[in-house]
């Protein structure tokens, strides 16, 4: 983002939406320095470091959409219809569902700075980024898809449970899915009852080694910057 925004030759308006994580505090601080002024609208009514940087000109607070997201949503695009934003950036994964749910109307307000919607919607969806991938040559674990009108498979243990969304918007509430490594039959079947009323879930055989997660930022195919992070501990 910080190559993105950085080529232009005027100073921006951008607006930071979600910053819970570290990514909004490292985002903040490359805008900053590149002369840009930022906005945090943050999640939490409790401010996160990125709000408490030297680099954020403004923090705002709009209540969480937890409480409702269509409420939220129609705040949200009260702010951008009566301020003036250059950039609007999505964060996380909350922030990036958020804006990809109404992305009509939040880019018809301002520009975001992200994938198409219907790239967006690919990539959300792992099990169809799965196929990418293997389009792509890369190797893939073996996976089985299990519907939520499904009838799951009997399956080698250990398995990996992977809903194929990490978050989605289900009845005006923001859900969230996590990934679970299960070792019996009735581990599996509890992360089911949990995860398949909601969402379809992928099944796959542990795969050895370390997480890598691969970022990078690129205009109109054209690569700007990447980065590699190895992860090297696994929370499920």
């Amino acid at each position: 983002i910080k190559i993105q925004i950085g080529i232009m030759s005027c100073t921006c308006n951008i607006l930071l939406f979600g910053s819970n994580e570290s990514t909004g505090l490292e985002v903040c601080r490359s805008l900053g320095r590149a002369g840009h002024r930022v906005t945090v609208l943050r999640f939490s009514a409790q401010k996160t470091a990125a709000d408490h940087s030297r680099f954020c000109a403004e923090s705002l607070y709009l209540g969480s959409p937890d409480s409702g997201v269509s409420e939220y949503l129609s705040k949200l695009r009260d702010l951008l219809s009566s301020r003036t934003f250059d950039y609007f950036i999505p964060i996380d994964n909350l922030a990036s569902e958020l804006t990809y749910f109404n992305y009509k109307a939040i880019s018809s307000l301002a520009s975001v700075v992200g994938p198409n919607q219907s790239s967006y919607t690919t990539a959300h969806n792992r099990f169809e980024a799965l196929a990418l991938a293997e389009h792509a040559g890369l190797v893939c674990p073996t996976t089985i898809l299990v519907k939520q009108d499904g009838i799951p498979p009997t399956v080698l243990f250990p398995c990996l449970v992977r809903p194929v969304f990490s978050s989605a918007i289900l009845q005006d509430e923001p859900q969230n899915f996590s990934i679970r490594k299960v070792n019996s039959a009735d581990e599996l079947d509890a992360k089911l009852r949990d995860d398949l009323p909601r969402s379809d879930v992928m099944l796959q055989e542990p795969v050895g080694g370390f997480v890598v997660e691969l970022n990078f930022c690129a205009i109109d195919g054209e690569v700007l910057a990447v980065s590699v992070t190895v992860q090297l501990h696994e929370y499920y």
